[in-house]
């Protein structure tokens, strides 16, 4: 593993970067929506708290986590981030989230496909994982765009936080040996 933290990485319409103080309004833009999160902000003060947290997170050199900029209206409009890590299998769950605004325009798809890159390549996991609840198919899309292989559902594997029902869950997984049959690569 070649922990390297969380690096800027820019896209044809994106810049994936560290948070910063001034972003607490653009994140609670989609933090406060409950739709979106299970625990929504209930004010900006909860998100600046919060926001706190997460910068001084970066100290630490196995930090992955990126504000999702909109480039040409420099605007956070999400998140991606490492949410588990596991360095003696070389592998590590990704987790992302859009403001839904922002929905159905490939931004998530080519910020997730441009971590994958970073993670495989650049850090040297072997292998990253993600995966949606079954009432969020185009999270699903999303990962298999980016070129992740759907691996099977999990049953009853969380709680639905808007109806307290035990829900499946589908996983999507890609291995470092998938970036050549992909378009990982190209951008």
């Amino acid at each position: 593993m070649n922990h390297i933290g969380t690096k800027d990485i820019e896209t044809e319409y994106l810049l994936l970067r560290k948070w910063n103080i001034n972003d607490a309004g653009d994140i609670f833009e989609y933090c406060g929506d409950s739709t979106i999160v299970p625990k929504p902000h209930k004010n900006i003060e909860q998100t600046k708290n919060e926001l706190k947290k997460w910068i001084k997170s970066y100290k630490k050199v196995d930090t992955y986590e990126w504000g999702i900029e909109l480039k040409n209206i420099k605007k956070i409009i999400g998140v991606i981030f490492v949410v588990e890590k596991n360095d003696f299998n070389k592998s590590c769950t990704i987790a992302y989230t859009l403001s839904k605004n922002y929905w159905n325009n490939g931004y998530a798809t080519e910020a997730l496909k441009n971590v994958l890159k970073f993670l495989l390549i650049d850090v040297g996991y072997n292998r990253v994982e993600g995966g949606h609840f079954n009432d969020n198919p185009a999270s699903g899309r999303v990962m298999e765009k980016a070129g992740m292989k759907y691996e099977g559902t999990l049953r009853q594997s969380n709680i639905n936080w808007k109806t307290g029902e035990f829900i499946d869950s589908k996983l999507f997984g890609i291995i470092k040996e998938d970036i050549n049959e992909t378009k990982i690569n190209n951008n």
